[in-house]
Parts: structure tokens; sequence; C-alpha cells
């Protein structure tokens, strides 16, 4: 109860903030994703209310052995959510943000069905499944953002990447530095891929699990003109190595 009017948000240990996330978007550029339940009249994380960012899932947690998922809440409220909420309100992921009397209720649904969900989806994303039927369990369809992240260029729609298509060429790593002009950006990038431009190269299997003790060295950062510098990337280990492959 101390915490119910709380915000409570969840992200991936993947995700680096490139902007403040808040809970009001009152006077935000975030993208949302359209759904027949239109967006929020008021554009808050507020109790009924949760958001999250769009994931490319769609209707995937809904098309399982829900009969097992279920099989102690037969008349689950998840049973009877529509095709359009299936599709446009549950398909979530991190960024995860609500009241924490929401949260608790999520939590609390999503802890008791995961393991089921597990049992007949033995997959990635199984967990966030869980989430997705534990949030439709409890009647709490979330409004999604299309620009809550930025992962994989090639997703293109269902991310934050028209954000970044609307700077310059020589901006795009100089606004993420650059505290004025911090609200065009998306809100987080999600490492959850490999990247790579020229030779340089980052991808998150590749560090040490304690990179980020205070006595491992930085990171070293590329020149904020490397997208003009180069228009090719070497995979690190590439058989043979070398070869310049085209962006």
């Amino acid at each position: 109860d101390r915490l119910k009017n709380s915000i409570i948000m969840i992200l991936d240990p993947d995700m680096i903030l490139l902007r403040p996330l808040t809970y009001d978007f009152t006077s935000s550029n975030v993208m949302i994703h359209r759904s027949e339940r239109g967006p929020p009249k008021v554009k808050k994380v507020m109790h009924g209310q949760p958001w999250a960012s769009l994931y490319a899932f769609g209707d995937g947690p809904f098309k399982q052995d829900l009969n097992y998922v279920f099989s102690n809440h037969t008349d689950s409220p998840a049973l009877k959510a529509t095709d359009d909420e299936r599709r446009n309100n549950y398909p979530g992921g991190p960024p995860y943000m609500a009241t924490g009397k929401d949260m608790w209720s999520i939590v609390s649904a999503w802890t008791e069905l995961v393991p089921n969900v597990h049992h007949v989806y033995k997959h990635l994303l199984g967990e966030m499944y869980g989430w997705s039927l534990g949030a439709a369990h409890v009647g709490l369809p979330h409004t999604l953002a299309e620009s809550f992240m930025i992962s994989a260029t090639q997703i293109g729609r269902g991310e934050g990447w028209q954000l970044i298509d609307a700077l310059k060429d020589d901006e795009v790593c100089e606004y993420s530095v650059m505290k004025e002009y911090e609200d065009k950006l998306p809100y987080t990038m999600h490492f959850c891929q490999n990247y790579w431009l020229g030779k340089w190269f980052i991808g998150k299997y590749r560090l040490d699990s304690d990179f980020l003790k205070c006595d491992k060295t930085l990171l070293m950062e590329p020149p904020k003109d490397i997208a003009k510098q180069f228009d090719f990337y070497i995979k690190p280990g590439g058989k043979p190595y070398g070869v310049k492959e085209p962006v």
C-alpha cells in the first residue's frame, strides 16, 4: 500500500537511456501505437493505464495452449481479450511502466502464470509472453509506444527510427550528448543486437561480464562522423577476416 501510487519502471539490463524516462508524456513526441482503444485521453502512466514499449511478437502469447496456461483460471479475462487488444495492447516489453498498485497486480499474475507459459513455450521471449498474459489476466491493457526504444534498423516501423531519421547525418551522434536536443531522441537504446560499421563493433556477448567495474578501461567511442567515414562493415572473426560487406 505504501507504494501503490508510485510509478515503477522496469528496463532490460542491456538498455541505455538516451533521454530521461518519465511517466508524463503530455508534451512529449512519444509515438503511440495505434489500437482500437485509441490513445489515452491523459498521456500519463496512471492507475489502470500501464505503458510499455511495442515489441514485434504480435498476438503470439495468445496462440499458445491457453487452456493449460489458465488451467486454474478457466474464466480469466485474458481469454476474452479482443483480437485488437491481443495485437495492439499486449505485445509489450521493457520499458514497462505502471503505478505500484497495477505493477503489483501484473507481477503477481506473471509469477503465477509464467511457469505454465514456459511449459508450453520453451523459447526466448517466454517470460514476456507471461507478462502479456498476466496483464490480460488482470485486465490491464497497455498503451504501447513505438518510440520508447530503438534496437535494430531493419525493424523500422515499431521502433523510434523515425526520430533518428529526422536528424541530420552529422548530428546523430552529437544529439545523444547534447541535453538541449535530447527531447528529439527515442528514450532508450536496446543493445539486443550486434552493431558494426567499418571496423567498429559492439555486441553485448563480447563484453566481459564485469566491464562496468571501476578498474575496467572505458569503452572506446567511435568518431562522431562515423556514418560519413564508412559505407561498409567488417564482421569480427569473419571467415575470411577483412571481407568488407556493404551497409
